[in-house]
C-alpha cells in the first residue's frame, strides 16, 4: 500500500496545499519507515511471526488513521510525512514477517523462489489497490469520467480510510493463519512445503 503513493501524491498535494518538495517528503518518509526493518526482525526474532505481524496491522492502522486526519483536517504536511512513516513502518513489519516466515517453511533451494513470489505480490498489492481508487465500486460514471456514488469515488481521503481498516484486517488474518515450521540443525526439511511451492 506504501507504494500507491505515486497515484495519490497529486491529490494529497491539492488536500494539503503542500509543495512539491513537501508531498516528496511525505512520500520519502513512507519510504524510510518501510526499508528499516530492523526492528521488524528484531520482533520476529524474539516474539516470533504471529507477534510481528500483528505488530504491524496495529502499525498500520495508526499510521493510516493519522494519515487520513491529515487529510481530511489539512493538516501540515510534516503531520502528513509522520503519518505516512509510521504506516510505511507497519507495511515494513508485515513484509519481513510474512517474507521472513515463508522463507523458514521451505527447503533451501526453493527460498530465491519463494522470496521472488512474496516481494512480488507486495509490490502488485499497489496495483490493485491503486485501482480499487481509480474505479468507482457501486456508482456510476458521469460525463467528463467523474465517479457518482461509488464507494470510494477517486477520493483519496476515502481511500486512505479504507487502507486504515483493509490492511490491518489483512495483515491480521495472516497472523491468525501463519505457521512457521520449526527446524532442529541438521534435521531435514518434511516434503509438505515443497509440495506448497509446486502448486504455486
Amino acid at each position: 500500500p506504501i507504494f500507491t503513493f505515486g497515484a495519490i501524491h497529486s491529490d494529497i498535494k491539492k488536500l494539503l496545499g503542500a509543495s512539491e518538495f513537501e508531498v516528496q517528503l511525505i512520500g520519502v518518509a513512507g519510504d524510510i519507515g518501510l526499508w528499516l526493518k530492523v526492528l521488524p526482525g528484531i520482533v520476529f526474532d524474539l516474539c516470533g511471526a504471529r507477534a510481528a505481524m500483528t505488530a504491524g496491522a496495529a502499525i498500520t492502522f495508526v499510521g493510516y488513521g493519522l494519515m487520513y486526519a491529515a487529510l481530511a483536517k489539512t493538516l501540515p504536511a510534516v503531520a502528513a510525512a509522520t503519518a505516512w512513516f509510521i504506516a510505511g513502518s507497519g507495511s515494513g513489519f508485515l513484509y519481513t514477517s510474512a517474507l521472513f516466515a515463508s522463507m523458514k517453511n521451505f527447503a533451501a533451494e526453493d527460498r530465491g523462489v519463494v522470496t521472488g513470489v512474496a516481494a512480488c505480490v507486495f509490490g502488485t498489492s499497489a496495483v490493485v489497490l491503486s485501482s480499487l481508487l481509480g474505479g468507482c465500486l457501486g456508482g456510476r460514471i458521469e460525463e467528463g469520467g467523474i465517479c457518482v456514488g461509488g464507494a470510494l469515488g477517486g477520493s483519496v481521503t476515502h481511500y486512505v480510510a479504507m487502507l486504515a481498516v483493509v490492511v490491518p484486517t489483512v495483515g491480521l488474518a495472516a497472523a491468525t493463519a501463519t505457521r512457521v515450521r520449526e527446524c532442529d540443525a541438521g534435521s531435514a526439511p518434511d516434503d509438505r512445503p515443497r509440495a506448497r511451492l509446486a502448486a504455486i
